[in-house]
């Protein structure tokens, strides 16, 4: 058993740079049959995670006892080195502000956990305790350290100080505002309101 973990660890190790989600996996391996099937399930591998209640329920157990065999797993594995280059990464992700998981997708380290955000979810805040979680806005996941209702907060104020432009007026006008509404949030974001914006808007061919 302790050979079996030490080898899968060292797997792990080595395929860090392979990608969050491939890596997770392989270290799932290396828990106790019950550890990694609660581990699955809570991530949403291979189907919708499932809640404390709803696990408690199938293996005949309080919701307060799931919680608690999630709590040492998710020790078990943050002890792990693979956690060190995972938070690195995560990181690296961030550094200018929230960003969709359609564009980590074009990152193949991020390739395979950008299609399961539950599973990004479960790593990042529950295995790593990260200030990074990821959140929707308009039902697309993103990673990010600030929440979804700061940030839709500032595109309603951004859209009632477009609501004091006078039309008609230039596009430019609108996506400066934008620009400046999302200025706490980074470039991603910043391109959102520019686009969700837009959709608003009635545009014509004119200047």
């Amino acid at each position: 058993m302790v050979d079996a973990y030490l080898a899968a660890s060292a797997q792990a190790g080595a395929l860090v740079d392979e990608g969050l989600l491939e890596c997770f996996q392989v270290v799932l391996e290396a828990l106790d049959p019950t550890l990694r099937s609660i581990a699955a399930r809570r991530a949403g591998l291979g189907g919708e995670p499932l809640t404390l209640q709803e696990l408690g329920d199938e293996f005949g157990v309080s919701r307060e006892r799931i919680r608690q065999l999630e709590s040492r797993l998710c020790e078990q594995l943050a002890r792990q080195p693979w956690t060190v280059e995972a938070r690195r990464r995560i990181d690296a992700a961030v550094a200018r502000g929230p960003v969709p998981f359609a564009t980590l997708a074009s990152d193949r380290w991020w390739a395979a956990a950008s299609e399961r955000p539950s599973a990004v979810a479960f790593i990042v805040e529950s295995v790593l305790g990260h200030d990074v979680s990821v959140i929707e806005l308009d039902d697309a996941p993103w990673l990010a350290r600030q929440k979804a209702t700061a940030i839709t907060a500032a595109f309603g104020e951004l859209v009632s100080a477009a609501g004091r432009i006078q039309l008609p007026g230039p596009l430019e006008v609108f996506e400066a505002l934008a620009t400046q509404a999302a200025t706490a949030f980074g470039p991603h974001v910043a391109a959102y309101f520019r686009d969700e914006l837009r959709g608003r808007l009635q545009l014509d061919d004119g200047p």
